[in-house]
């Protein structure tokens, strides 16, 4: 039995980070998640051996891989004679460890596939609460499209109405560790306290067809900007952004991944998925 799914990319309009960590490890954030028609294809078939995956990653250890442990997890906790072995392979697009959530969404697809695949018959709120468990933003490409995420970034507000808006991308050659990003900011002590009414006016902002660039623009944020704003690959990243018609470049996530609205005469590279 076979199974086809596309496993979307997101980037994240605002994201604001608080500091310091909590006592668990992890930060509460205030951010809004957005999915972008820029995918992997994930191909899932069942087999009679050992669980593999071919994804052009050879130097990422099986028990590592996102997809394998979402795999385990739904094993583990349904029984070997429920869930069986599976065949994975991945045509890779999303780039690794560029804050597009490639993993995470790679993750929440082989739970939707491995329940469909085997018949569990689990729900999309048991889904999510499993999601939960292999990533903070995983819940999010379950829910999909757009949503306000708080807490650790799995409680979750869907934002409905949202336009789909052309996006210009730049993949610099860079990568950036998640964890050693939220390192870095933390050794920049406090950030700006949190501003709901901020986020409130930019999801009023984000669900109008009408708003211009300039009105969305003008509520964008990242504080992981704070960290890269004087390195020069982030740097040479915007400027080639501006060049190509693009208004504020700005991460996506942590980085290294960078995006920017597309003027009407730009070339989109990916467009927002509406919800």
């Amino acid at each position: 039995m076979k199974l086809t799914l596309q496993s979307y990319a997101k980037i994240n309009w605002y994201l604001e980070v608080k500091t310091p960590p909590r006592d668990d490890g992890f930060h509460d954030i205030v951010t809004v998640f957005q999915m972008i028609d820029l995918s992997d294809t994930l191909e899932f078939e069942v087999t009679g051996g050992e669980t593999t995956i071919v994804d052009g990653m050879p130097n990422v250890p099986m028990h590592e891989n996102l997809i394998w442990q979402a795999w385990d997890l739904l094993r583990r906790e349904c029984g070997d004679e429920r869930v069986r072995p599976i065949h994975v392979h991945v045509d890779k697009r999303i780039p690794l460890e560029g804050g597009m959530g490639g993993g995470s969404s790679n993750a929440a697809e082989t739970l939707r596939a491995v329940n469909d695949l085997f018949d569990l018959r689990l729900s999309r709120g048991e889904l999510v609460t499993y999601a939960a468990r292999l990533g903070s933003d995983c819940p999010f490409f379950l829910l999909g499209h757009c949503a306000m995420a708080t807490g650790r970034g799995e409680i979750l507000t869907p934002i409905e109405g949202v336009p789909s808006r052309p996006l210009l991308l730049e993949f610099p050659s860079e990568r950036v560790s998640t964890a050693l990003a939220y390192k870095a900011l933390d050794l920049l002590g406090e950030m700006r306290s949190s501003s709901p009414i901020r986020v409130r006016e930019f999801e009023t902002c984000l669900q109008n067809p009408a708003s211009t660039i300039d009105e969305l623009t003008a509520s964008m944020y990242n504080d992981f900007e704070a960290v890269v704003k004087d390195v020069p690959w982030y740097v040479n990243a915007c400027h080639a952004l501006t060049v190509r018609g693009g208004r504020r470049p700005m991460l996506c996530g942590s980085g290294s991944t960078l995006f920017a609205l597309a003027e009407r005469n730009a070339v989109a590279d990916a467009y927002t998925l509406p919800s």
